[in-house]
């Protein structure tokens, strides 16, 4: 029995255009089994070749050949490919990203990008490097001493934070400057069912998102979906160091369903009521994971809607005509800045941030200056006996107290006018700075009276131990800040 093919069909259909063409006629006079010439028309119909036609006593349904089958019976590369029904078997090598053909040609790109289950090289590359990226962090916490059970259920050191928190992305750091923390947080996961998690999601939408825009296009997609949405980590969650590829992952959703909605007449009803209710369950549980306490809602939002918008400019820049193409291009070129300004423009941890480097932290490192200035001057006078201070010694040290008291004073007045903060963590910054030129005050102070009071020579460096032991304790907590 003959195989009959999509093409074989499409063809018989056009030798008797505009007239109907009847498979239960066909099948008769060709001795085939009726049944067999289902699944080819199927295809035809899915792909919008052939429409049914009116139904006819003794010949049954029939079929004709729509605007775009006409058009491929003319196009010996796309008529070819009819030759291939199975739209599960493996695509060829090339790049599809190159198809500005006939629309049949553009409906099978996308219907295979849902179909088709084997992820393209751009994805395995991810996956590949999400996973060199974990085993470097589990080797950064055995060097530290971690246990593998501790690394592999949460991914922390032994200070109970990421092991790679140098790559995660947060507030602070990107107030430093630290821009490539929105692509780098995307490689570091918070254990290995995290990683697990985000890499069956990467397979199943990065293999879609490949084959539906193409290999460059979907690298673009995925790259700005995770800086969309670590940017609204940082944006909501400014004190909270956040990781993984789930920004990503949900930007890749969100291409796909601006990739199907965009073709969305290249499917039949059924078709696209199927994907439909797939991608709605996908979006559902998307949100009920991200409810859960320790997730990041604002990075998956943030990396969804990204992926929404990038994944409608890449099919305009794929598809659209000439100047669609550029001015998605543009487009996508402006996504990242957009989500830097709108960190700079709304992230209020972020102005703090720079605020307080910019007010606090000079007035209160030029401040300690003086101040161990003065300490190493004065303590070896204080802790000689009073009776071998001389006189000339003596005034020189109150006149560089009397010189470095007004000096403390405005410092702290500096620091005390910038605060309150918004910012918790800056604002406790703030007042550890504050705090540490306090102290200095009071061991300017204390070192004046032992050097005035030798009778009670005792009791004031006594005092002043105290006072030297809570500036010690100042000066550590005011240093840790910028480690």
């Amino acid at each position: 029995m003959p195989e009959v093919t999509p093409e074989t069909i499409l063809r018989l259909c056009g030798e008797v255009a505009p007239k109907p063409w009847f498979p239960s006629v066909y099948a008769k006079a060709a001795g085939l089994d009726r049944d067999a010439l289902d699944d080819p028309l199927a295809l035809l119909r899915l792909g919008g070749l052939v429409r049914i036609a009116d139904w006819e006593a003794g010949s049954g349904q029939g079929y004709t050949l729509t605007d775009t089958g006409r058009v491929v019976l003319e196009n010996p590369r796309a008529l070819a490919r009819l030759r291939f029904p199975d739209l599960s078997a493996e695509p060829d090598d090339r790049d599809r990203s190159s198809i500005h053909g006939t629309t049949w040609e553009r409906g099978e790109t996308v219907r295979d990008a849902l179909l088709v289950r084997s992820p393209g090289p751009v994805t395995k590359a991810l996956m590949a490097a999400q996973i060199a990226v974990f085993a470097y962090g589990l080797y950064v916490a055995q060097r530290q001493n971690v246990p593998i059970s501790q690394y592999l259920m949460t991914g922390t050191d032994q200070r109970g934070q990421m092991a790679l928190l140098s790559w995660a992305v947060w507030a602070p750091p990107l107030a430093h400057g630290e821009w490539w923390r929105l692509i780098t947080h995307c490689f570091v996961h918070l254990g290995a069912v995290h990683l697990v998690l985000n890499l069956v999601g990467n397979q199943i939408f990065g293999t879609i998102a490949e084959r539906m825009y193409g290999h460059w296009r979907y690298l673009v997609v995925w790259v700005l979906s995770g800086i969309g949405g670590g940017a609204a980590a940082a944006l909501f969650h400014p004190d909270t160091a956040a990781g993984g590829s789930s920004g990503a992952l949900c930007g890749l959703v969100g291409a796909v369903i601006s990739g199907v909605f965009l073709n969305r007449v290249h499917f039949d009803a059924r078709f696209m009521a199927a994907v439909t209710q797939y991608l709605l369950k996908v979006v559902v549980v998307t949100v009920l994971i991200s409810l859960i306490p320790g997730v990041s809602w604002a990075g998956h939002l943030g990396g969804g809607l990204v992926g929404l918008v990038a994944g409608a400019l890449c099919h305009f820049q794929r598809y659209g005509v000439t100047w669609q193409r550029v001015a998605a291009l543009l487009g996508l070129v402006a996504i990242p800045v957009l989500c830097v300004s709108t960190l700079h423009t709304y992230g209020r941890p972020q102005q703090d941030e720079k605020d307080f480097i910019r007010r606090v932290v000079p007035v209160v490192n030029q401040a300690a200056e003086l101040t161990e200035t003065m300490r190493k001057n004065l303590l070896p006078l204080v802790e000689a006996p009073p009776g071998k201070r001389d006189g000339p010694s003596l005034e020189e040290a109150f006149r560089n107290i009397t010189g470095l008291r007004p000096e403390l004073e405005t410092a702290k007045r500096l620091i005390e006018s910038a605060g309150p903060y918004a910012s918790p963590r800056v604002e406790d910054a703030r007042q550890t700075g504050e705090k540490y030129v306090t102290v200095q005050l009071q061991s300017a102070d204390q070192i004046d009276r032992c050097l005035r009071n030798p009778d009670k020579d005792v009791a004031e460096r006594h005092a002043l131990e105290l006072i030297n032991t809570e500036y010690r304790n100042a000066r550590r907590q005011w240093q840790a800040l910028f480690k």
